[in-house]
Order: C-alpha cells, then structure tokens, then sequence
C-alpha cells in the first residue's frame, strides 16, 4: 500500500515539476527534459519501452500533433527514442548484429528509384517531402524487424501490445458511435465533423485515425491474426481475451462504413472458409455451408434490389455502401484515369516521387488547403509517380512477405504456423484495399510487414 501511495505521489510530483518547467522556461526546455526522461526509460526498462511502442501503434490521430504541416505521432518519437537506446545499447556492449533479409533489398531498390526521381520532379519540396516520409517507413520496418529478432520474447511481447493497443482503439470506436448519437461534442468523440450523423444520417467512425478508410484498414490486417489464433492450442493472448477483440473489430468494421475494407473483408472471409472447406470437408459440413452461402448471397440480392424493406437508418447504409455514383467514387475514377494518363507520359521514370498531387493541381506554388491529392489506388500512383521498375520492386517485396508466409505454414512450434495464416489472409485483404487508397508511408503497414518477417523468420528457424 505504501509503495502505491509512494508511486502515485512521485507521479504527482513529476507532473506539478514540469507544469512549472513548461511555465517558467517555455516549450524547448519542457521537451528537452521530457527526451531525457523518455530516454532513460528506455535505456532502463527496454522491454516495458517495447510494449509501449507496440501499445501506441494504432493510435494514429489520438496521440499526434500538427507541427508546421507535419502531423507528428507520439508511437514516432518514441520509436526513435528505442532506436537510439538500441544504438547505445550495442555501442556499450561493442557486439553488432545486424540481420538481412531480401525485403531490404526490394525497397532499398525502390526508395533508390524513388530519389533518382527527384531530378525530374515538377514540385522538389513536395517531393522531398514524400521522400523523407517514405525514408523514415522503411527505417522503422527494418527496425523493427531488427528489434523483434533479437529475441522470441520481445515479439511476442510486441504483439501483446498491439493487441492491447487494438482492443483500447476499438472500444473507443464503439463510444465514438454512440457519443456522436448522444450529441457528445467532437472533441470528445474525436469522430471528425466529415463522419456526423449530421453528413450520412448515421456515424462512421474512424476511432483513433484520421479517416474510416484506415481503421478499416487497420482492422483489416490485425483481425485475422486475431481470428487464427482463437481456434488454435497456442496463442499469444487468452481466448475469452481474442473473441472480445475479434468481435469489437468486425463491428468496428461495420461502422466505418468504408467500402474498400467491406470488399476486403468479404476477400478474406471466403479465403478462410474455402481453406477451411477443403481441409475438414465432410459431406453434411459441404451441405450447411451450401445452405448458408445459398442464405448470404439472398440475403445480398435483398439488399441491393429491395434497400426499401429495412429501416430507414439501414437504407441509408445500404446506399453508402453499394453505391458507385456518389462523389467519393467519381472522385476516384477521375485520379485513377489520371494516374494513367501520367504513367503513359513516362512509363519508365515516372513524373517523379510524390508529384501526382501536384500533377493533379496543375503544379501549384503552395500546397491546395484541400491537400495533395492522390490517385486512391497504391498500384497506379507507383506506376504514375516512379514508373514501372518501382512498381515490380513493391510488387517483389509483397510476394516474398507472401512467399514467406507460405512457407511458415509448415512452421515445426505450432503458434509461428498459425500466425502465418493470421499474416496471410492479412496480406491478401490489403492487397484489394490497395487497389482503393494509395498512401505508401503508413508506418502502422510497415510495422504490420516488419512482424509477418519476423514470424516467418522463426517460422523456419533461422534464429
């Protein structure tokens, strides 16, 4: 008890110290001391620093800030307070392992051709800028691949924290729709005015990103590892724990109302159950599943011929969700054929990294106050922007992570071969909804790429 009350009075007390730091001597000196503190957690409780990392990955919008245009996230700095804590680290114990595999060499070629690329650029500074962005995602997947090798037990415990981090985010997605029907305040909710009840007549919720289409994004990669692990002997978390999870997210996924991560959902959810089919096929198994199919796709013929015999609120739904005609699906129609427009000009260089935007606005001197905008389609901006040799490197990098999981399957200790079909389905569900956003530098997508490396690395015994 005495050691709690000691705890929290410490706390208190560091609390009250940099008020009046911040106070007394301004932003630079607050921030100074907070690094310092920040560093020396790290450099003393790694493996807590590690769980935290992972804790703070899909808290995208929650925990940013805008700085000069640059949207800052916490799970960054502290990213790079890890980085130099692990340099120190190897520095004092003068050992440096630094382990390789043919993913670095995949996207060490396509940032190569992305920086040649500058020389022929129409806007440098956006240029530069996709650039450093694009530099710093594909450091923090090869840091992280180089953290998690290290040891089984800091994987793990990296998972742990995501899944800690998933389960936080979607509890708050659930708040976040019935905060926005209660009338709760923005700040509050988070829910951003673009996805009011007030714009759809319903919420979508975009829990703690900047848009639905990325948490749909997120849930798209994380729930199946979720899934897998739930019929499984081993698991990372407990089960009770991993259905909870699983159920927040799908219905996390529902309200986001985005589409593309419906399409991918849909991908993925007769990915598993074909699998599932041919491995445990039994004939009065083959006849549920028929009837259940036959009632699904009755069910979705109902829904697009007859929206009028739900309720009002659920018309409303059905008409976002299968509509083609609305402004967000002319909108990408339009960049999609303009992608293709700029890939044919130069289909070999390209018009150079982070240019479509630019090329889109008739190359401003100042950025547009809508933003740059982008082709909403991952395989055409590469193609439009950096041409066709950029593109087969991406493409080479997904199927080896593919590849590999593949491979993992067949993985001797039972848990790397689940997480590998976790990792599968993953990949397959993101490489639709790629075909329908298109912003190569998300760190969370890395750090998701930099963890099915690293299962398939102990997949297949390398450590």
């Amino acid at each position: 008890m005495l050691s709690r009350v000691t705890w929290q009075f410490g706390v208190l007390s560091l609390a009250l110290f940099f008020s009046f730091l911040l106070a007394k001597f301004g932003f630079w000196v607050f921030a100074f001391l907070l690094f310092a503190f920040g560093f020396l957690f790290c450099f003393l409780f790694f493996e807590k620093a590690l769980f935290i990392l992972a804790f703070l990955i899909p808290f995208e919008k929650t925990l940013a800030l805008d700085i000069k245009g640059v949207t800052v996230r916490f799970s960054h700095l502290w990213l790079g307070l890890l980085f130099l804590v692990w340099i120190l680290k190897m520095l004092l114990r003068q050992k440096f392992e630094i382990k390789n595999d043919r993913a670095f060499i995949y996207l060490g070629l396509y940032f190569l051709i992305a920086l040649l690329s500058l020389q022929w650029v129409g806007n440098f500074q956006r240029g530069v800028e996709v650039l450093l962005f694009t530099l710093f995602t594909l450091f923090s997947f090869w840091f992280i691949f180089q953290l998690l090798v290290k040891k089984r037990e800091y994987y793990f415990l990296f998972l742990k924290g995501l899944l800690w981090g998933s389960l936080v985010a979607a509890i708050f997605g659930i708040f976040q729709y019935f905060g926005d029907w209660l009338g709760l305040p923005l700040w509050l909710t988070g829910i951003g005015a673009g996805y009011t009840k007030a714009v759809l007549g319903f919420p979508r919720i975009r829990a703690t990103f900047f848009e639905p289409l990325y948490w749909g994004s997120f849930i798209i990669i994380i729930w199946p590892l979720v899934y897998f692990q739930i019929y499984a002997k081993n698991r990372v978390w407990p089960k009770k724990r991993l259905k909870l999870l699983l159920l927040l997210m799908l219905i996390n996924l529902i309200l986001t109302v985005a589409r593309s991560s419906y399409l991918a959902f849909i991908v993925q959810a007769f990915v598993i159950a074909l699998v599932s089919f041919v491995k445990h096929f039994r004939v009065r198994k083959a006849y549920w599943l028929s009837i259940a199919g036959l009632l699904f796709f009755a069910f979705l013929f109902i829904v697009v011929n007859f929206p009028h015999l739900f309720p009002t609120k659920v018309q409303g739904l059905i008409s976002h969700a299968t509509s083609i005609s609305d402004w967000s699906s002319r909108e990408r129609l339009t960049t999609w054929e303009s992608a293709l427009k700029a890939f044919r000009k130069s289909p070999l260089k390209g018009i150079g990294i982070g240019q479509f935007g630019p090329y889109w606005a008739g190359y401003p001197h100042q950025t547009p106050k809508s933003g740059w905008q982008i082709v909403n389609n991952q395989p055409l901006e590469l193609l439009a922007e950096t041409g066709v040799f950029s593109f087969l490197f991406i493409l080479l990098f997904y199927l080896a992570l593919i590849f590999q999981q593949v491979s993992g399957l067949r993985a001797k200790e039972k848990l790397y071969g689940v997480l590998s079909w976790g990792y599968l389905i993953s990949l397959l569900g993101l490489a639709v909804q790629w075909q329908f956003f298109s912003t190569l530098y998300i760190v969370y997508l890395f750090v998701f790429f930099a963890l099915a490396l690293v299962n398939s690395f102990y997949a297949q015994n390398k450590a």
